[in-house]
């Protein structure tokens, strides 16, 4: 849609010369397999609006998310074959490692390290969700803890970087239990689907083409504008695609039974 869409309306080069540009597929190669990194920039597109330039901002996360998908891919199954050889041997605790070695990498990050700073800290928050999932049946998202960890963010408000080292530390527990203890009205937004990577998606190209369509837009209009179009959009993405995708589960729900029972993995 970017590409051949976007693209083609916002560009201030002609069709002829937008297709013809290298540029153009670059763009959509690299952000197609997202392993290299991302591209933010179409020849011509957005180039008079406050961000200029910029496609889709949102994509930035991305390359780190599936890099870590893959990381975790590999370091579970050499857990499993760890484990075959080494009984005391446990991936959950592996995991959970990790997580904290990240952890500490990002907060005593200097200059002087090989480790770049904004990967130490999404590899911690990627791998403290999978802490969290792995040690599900032992952690529990209590009210008592969540007013414990509120209170120690508000104690830190003192120093700064004593409230940076909290707030990283607790966030995975924040938001794990935000995402899942609060009852009532709000969680009736979801009940005809899931649509928050595609209001996270979307939102970015919206925006940047409705102020290019008038640059007038007061920031309320944008807001009602913007949600309006991004959640229509999300809507058509969660039923059309990422639910296609998310109903192969059993398939791989089955192929994990398999490959547990070939290394006789249990965990």
């Amino acid at each position: 849609m970017a590409v051949f869409v976007l693209g083609l309306r916002f560009s201030d080069l002609s069709n002829t010369e937008y297709l013809s540009s290298l540029t153009t597929y670059k763009y959509l190669f690299k952000n197609s397999i997202l392993i290299f990194g991302v591209d933010y920039e179409l020849p011509g597109v957005f180039s008079n609006v406050p961000f200029e330039s910029a496609v889709n901002g949102s994509l930035w996360t991305l390359p780190h998310e599936l890099r870590l998908y893959i990381l975790l891919c590999i370091i579970l199954s050499l857990s499993i074959k760890l484990q075959v050889k080494f009984q005391f041997f446990s991936t959950k605790i592996l995991v959970l490692l990790l997580a904290l070695f990240a952890c500490f990498i990002h907060l005593t990050d200097t200059s002087s390290l090989i480790i770049h700073s904004e990967f130490s800290r999404l590899f911690y928050l990627f791998f403290a969700g999978a802490s969290f999932y792995m040690w599900r049946d032992t952690i529990k998202l209590s009210s008592i803890y969540f007013i414990i960890v509120c209170l120690l963010l508000l104690v830190s408000l003192m120093n700064k970087t004593l409230f940076f080292y909290s707030y990283y530390v607790c966030l995975p527990f924040l938001v794990l239990y935000i995402a899942y203890i609060p009852k009532g009205f709000i969680l009736k937004f979801n009940n005809w689907g899931d649509y928050s990577y595609g209001m996270y998606i979307y939102a970015f190209p919206i925006q940047q083409s409705l102020i290019a369509l008038d640059d007038s837009l007061t920031v309320i209009e944008m807001i009602i504008y913007s949600f309006g179009i991004t959640f229509v959009l999300a809507y058509i993405s969660w039923h059309l695609i990422e639910k296609k995708f998310l109903e192969l589960k059993p398939f791989h729900t089955t192929l994990t039974k398999y490959v547990k029972n070939i290394f006789k993995y249990d965990n």
